[in-house]
């Protein structure tokens, strides 16, 4: 018997609508729900708006491995430079993309120096060093952005990390207390939380962060540059909480 099995009771018009709602909710397949009616309720003078009891069994086993599919690809892409070519190639990468990065700077007038890292990230340093990073750190990603398409090759290179005035050692420190924080937010409310999109190595943090949890799972969800993480709750034959639809207002 699976314990990580789901119950989720609500009511609704019909079987398809509850489905449809939970599939929602929780960004799974229908495939993976089924629905059992525990009592049929009646509406008003017995004809208008039948409702009825419902409980839906979320099948973990085939959300969770697809789960796993889809994030490993998250955390793959953030193998150290040097996982997949040659020392000799991976040092001539770094050169080459350091040289990219200083003649771009250069070219913005910015007073900043660069250098590269232990971990293969080429650091930018000096008096505009807060500026490369822009608001939210979007200058950084951008230039990033920019920089591999240049200098890789192809898909099969791992991506060249930048960092600049620290930001990522701040935004990692940020995006852990974030992943915590939602985590207990999820466990506590029963219902999936939905983080803002993320880059790639910042998703693959909350991931790392939270892989160890008894209360909650993540996946991620849609596609670059929208792709964001879901935390989600782990329920022992308990009922997670559904949201109710939003009525339009006519």
């Amino acid at each position: 018997m699976n314990t990580n099995i789901r119950k989720i009771n609500l009511e609704a018009s019909s079987i398809e609508d509850a489905i449809r709602r939970v599939a929602s909710e929780l960004d799974i397949p229908e495939s993976n729900l089924e629905a059992k009616v525990l009592s049929e309720g009646k509406g008003f003078l017995g004809i208008f708006g039948k409702k009825l009891q419902l409980e839906i069994t979320v099948h973990p086993e085939r959300a969770e491995t697809k789960i796993t599919k889809k994030d490993s690809n998250d955390i793959k892409q953030e193998k150290p430079v040097d996982s997949e070519i040659n020392e000799e190639a991976r040092i001539e990468l770094i050169n080459e993309s350091r040289v990219f990065v200083d003649k771009l700077l250069s070219k913005m007038g910015l007073n900043v120096t660069t250098h590269v890292t232990e971990n293969h990230f080429i650091s930018i340093d000096g008096e505009d060093a807060a500026i490369v990073v822009g608001k939210y750190g979007d200058t950084l990603k951008a230039i990033e952005y920019i920089l591999n398409l240049c200098v890789r090759e192809t898909k099969d290179i791992p991506r060249i990390r930048l960092d600049s005035d620290g930001y990522r050692e701040r935004r990692t420190a940020n995006l852990q207390r974030l992943a915590i924080s939602a985590a207990r937010k999820a466990a506590k409310r029963g219902i999936p939380i939905k983080l803002e999109a993320m880059a790639s190595w910042e998703r693959r943090i909350i991931h790392l962060t939270l892989q160890d949890s008894s209360d909650v799972f993540t996946e991620s969800i849609g596609e670059s540059p929208e792709r964001k993480v879901v935390i989600l709750p782990k329920v022992n034959q308990n009922e997670v909480k559904v949201r109710p639809r939003r009525r339009m207002k006519r």
